[in-house]
């Protein structure tokens, strides 16, 4: 009998136990591993795992496969891709000679979606030689955050080397750690670095929290806290998780001033350790001046420490796109004097896309046109069109950068957004292919954990090059999204370039390498006495003084509506307002039917015979409903999905015995009291913040035993599938009657997410729609209803949605 480990990823978290008996010529096969993976990975990888010649193993338990007359050489299957290939030596002993392990994207792929199998790697001896390009294509890390670029064992072990190292009890045991076992001596009332760490709705911290030293825990506790400190491996996650888990467990440690030195020379050693050869990492904060020397001072012992200075790092100043406008503008003032620093190449306007470009975009033109003239070469970089929410995020930006020449433009991720119209500019930035103004900078790795994006061949590498424009592939945080050089490589290699491509890939990273450095020279050359401690020391106190006389930011307070203002409102427009927790006798009993899905500028890009079809399924559906359902909207507009279910109601009950009542979710911040609420019967008010409410939804169905439908619709409803489908929505458990549609004949999000997820979820029109809904939960119907009416149905709601103004079909091509 001989036993041994198998590492089924890059990142060394999965493994599988092969057990070999010599005497039986059996071999047992257990995906074995300490990290309680996703139970849907561990159920995929079971059920794709064979051996070559033997398509399904003699014996399955659970997680265990058992196959018998093994051949002394056998390979290992995962669905039809090889991972492993063994000998079987005379005394039983299992030898690798072949190992093909699962990447990130992989891993969380396999674990949110219902049917995945590893991408296929081509094995004639010349893709062989592509697959080893792949690996050593990406050297540099173009686009990536200060806060999250480091690993969580790198960043904790940073923290270790400070004895004590308090940290915030709360997260520990947030992160499944017990605190009430560690001695009352470890515990001490500390004070926290001065800044508002990321909070999940109804939970804050102070800025004096108790702390626990680190010290004090134990190998098992700390790696609970590397867990929380990335985005799992094992699963897709949203923006959302990312904020509330990943960086607010990190945050502790990476806004502390004490640890900013040392995680900066961990972050070199890494990246000097994967044969990245030059970065740059976009900081929060660089204009307060103790952390502009502190990375400065940091910098200098990167450079001439012989483990790293082959490592090139530089930095962006970055402005979070959901601060207030004058904070942006007193932040692009700032920046006008941080550029003047050898190490600091350009501006990142970053964050998430809930908002639009255009709405600061006169503040970013402005600072450009002084950049344009003062200090030519500069990068200026705007998150954009990393979601599918503002599609002209990305032509926004780029019609800045049109209008100046002598400047660098950066569109970090770039999935969506680029219509005609960006493409025509992004072209002409493009028409130097020596010297090109733009770059397109994906993010692989961080787009499918986000769930931006599902599959690495929709990654748009393609269009770059047959438009001639420049790109990169970077990890938008290695540490948080577990990715590495090679696996970003190997993304690139799944999403389908070919070896001119990698060729291109390395030009575009040599070039822009060389051009950030040759940016950075030209600074430290207008710079007296930069080699010398005595300068360095003189230019940042400069730089300190005139960072000190740019005027502060007047913000007023933004605060939610207050009680009385929203149970004003909604009095006046006959709505019953529900607050957190509480139960109405109107819906009580009763089960809602929720709609999500395209409203705004996302029903405006579904083509207009998918429009009328979507209408003819919600109109349908509403009147088809029986009187113990409610209608759920998630938000409320007054345009495409959300105008539609009002249209619906209105004609629906006005001949119903008893009107279905209409409940609309909003979160607080979000309450404006010029808006009608009148076509509401309710309306649920949620704490916390506008990207909260995808969660919100979610709970509401699952606490009420509800159904989901999504209609087309963009990065929210993404969001909400895959929460919803992550709890087990369609799961059979007792008392788990919710369950999802997904509409699969529309542009958008559900059809989206219906080609990845289970086949039960689909519907396409509204007749299957119904149907599947009325066969799984027949009790949302009236007594009498028949499914051999269905066409009828299609008939009527077809006539009242020509009264709506949905008539229109597509063109034929």
């Amino acid at each position: 009998m001989s036993k041994t480990r198998y590492a089924l990823d890059y990142n060394r978290l999965y493994y599988l136990t092969l057990d070999y008996n010599t005497d039986k010529q059996k071999l047992k096969v257990t995906f074995a591993d300490d990290n309680a993976p996703w139970p849907r990975l561990v159920r995929n990888v079971t059920q794709l795992l064979h051996l070559a010649g033997h398509d399904t193993p003699d014996e399955r338990r659970g997680n265990s496969l058992t196959f018998h007359h093994i051949h002394r050489d056998f390979t290992l299957m995962l669905g039809p891709e090889p991972i492993a290939h063994y000998t079987i030596g005379l005394d039983g002993s299992l030898s690798p000679t072949f190992s093909r392990p699962l990447t990130v994207d992989e891993t969380r792929s396999m674990g949110t979606f219902h049917q995945f199998a590893p991408y296929p790697i081509r094995r004639s001896s010349a893709d062989a030689a592509l697959l080893d390009t792949a690996k050593r294509a990406v050297f540099t890390d173009i686009h990536t955050h200060s806060s999250g670029q480091i690993t969580p064992r790198g960043l904790l072990e940073v923290a270790m080397q400070h004895r004590p190292y308090f940290y915030p009890t709360a997260l520990m045991s947030e992160a499944g750690i017990d605190t009430s076992t560690i001695d009352a001596a470890n515990r001490a009332m500390i004070p926290r670095i001065p800044f508002t760490p990321k909070e999940r709705p109804g939970v804050t911290y102070p800025d004096m929290v108790e702390g626990i030293d680190l010290h004090a825990l134990s190998k098992a506790d700390v790696r609970k806290l590397e867990a929380r400190m990335a985005m799992p491996a094992d699963h897709q996650s949203t923006f959302t998780e990312m904020e509330h888990d990943g960086y607010r467990f990190r945050y502790p440690l990476t806004k502390d001033r004490r640890l900013v030195h040392d995680t900066l020379k961990k972050v070199a050693h890494e990246y000097a350790a994967q044969g990245i050869r030059y970065a740059t990492l976009s900081f929060v904060g660089l204009d307060d001046p103790a952390m502009l020397r502190i990375v400065h001072d940091t910098m200098h012992e990167i450079e001439q420490d012989p483990a790293t200075n082959d490592v090139q790092l530089r930095f962006m100043i970055g402005i979070p796109r959901g601060f207030a406008l004058p904070k942006i503008e007193e932040l692009l003032e700032k920046a006008k004097i941080l550029l003047d620093s050898p190490y600091i190449v350009g501006v990142d306007i970053l964050g998430y896309e809930v908002n639009k470009t255009r709405q600061f975009v006169d503040l970013y033109e402005g600072f450009a046109k002084w950049a344009n003239t003062h200090q030519p070469g500069a990068s200026l970089r705007v998150h954009a069109g990393e979601n599918d929410k503002n599609h002209d995020n990305v032509k926004d930006f780029l019609k800045i950068a049109i209008r100046y020449p002598r400047l660098r433009f950066l569109v970090g991720h770039g999935l969506y957004g680029m219509d005609k119209e960006a493409t025509r500019l992004a072209v002409k930035l493009s028409a130097n292919p020596q010297q090109p103004h733009l770059w397109l900078e994906f993010n692989p790795a961080s787009n499918i954990a986000l769930n931006n994006l599902d599959r690495l061949g929709d990654v748009p590498i393609h269009y770059a090059i047959a438009n001639g424009i420049a790109f990169v592939v970077s990890s938008d945080s290695a540490g948080t999204y577990q990715t590495s050089a090679v696996q970003l490589g190997l993304a690139a290699y799944h999403a389908g370039l070919d070896e001119a491509g990698f060729a291109l890939l390395q030009q575009h990273q040599q070039r822009l390498m060389a051009h950030q450095l040759s940016y950075g020279e030209t600074a430290a050359a207008r710079i007296a006495h930069w080699n010398t401690p005595a300068g360095r020391s003189a230019f940042i106190a400069n730089l300190s003084e005139r960072l000190a006389q740019v005027p502060r930011a007047t913000i007023a307070p933004a605060t939610p509506a207050d009680a009385a203002t929203i149970t004003a409102k909604l009095t006046a427009d006959r709505v019953t307002m529900i607050r957190p927790g509480e139960r109405i006798a109107a819906l009580t009993g009763k089960r809602p039917i929720i709609l999500i899905g395209a409203s705004g500028e996302s029903w405006k890009r579904i083509p207009k015979g998918q429009q009328r079809e979507n209408a003819i399924a919600v109109d349908m559906l509403i009147h088809a409903l029986g009187e113990q359902c409610y209608i759920v909207q998630g938000r409320n507009k007054p345009v495409g999905l959300s105008k539609v279910i009002d249209q619906s109601l209105r004609t629906a009950n006005a001949v119903r015995a008893q009107p279905l009542c209409h409940v609309g979710m909003l979160v607080n911040p979000s309450f404006d009291d010029t808006q009608s609420y009148t076509h509401l019967t309710h309306m649920e008010i949620i704490p916390g913040q506008p990207l909260d409410l995808a969660d919100a939804i979610v709970d509401h169905a699952f606490a009420h035993d509800g159904v989901l439908i999504a209609v087309g619709g963009a990065a929210f409803t993404r969001d909400i599938i895959l929460k919803a489908d992550l709890r087990g929505i369609r799961d059979n458990a007792p008392g788990n009657r919710t369950m999802m549609l997904l509409l699969a004949n529309t542009q958008g999000a559900s059809a989206e997410k219906a080609a990845m997820l289970h086949p039960d979820y689909t519907a396409l029109d509204g007749r299957q729609l119904i149907k599947k809904l009325y066969e799984n939960q027949p009790s949302l119907f009236p007594a009498g209803f028949a499914l051999t009416q269905l066409n009828e149905r299609y008939i009527d709601a077809t006539a009242r949605v020509a009264h709506y103004g949905y008539n229109l079909v597509d063109s034929p091509a």
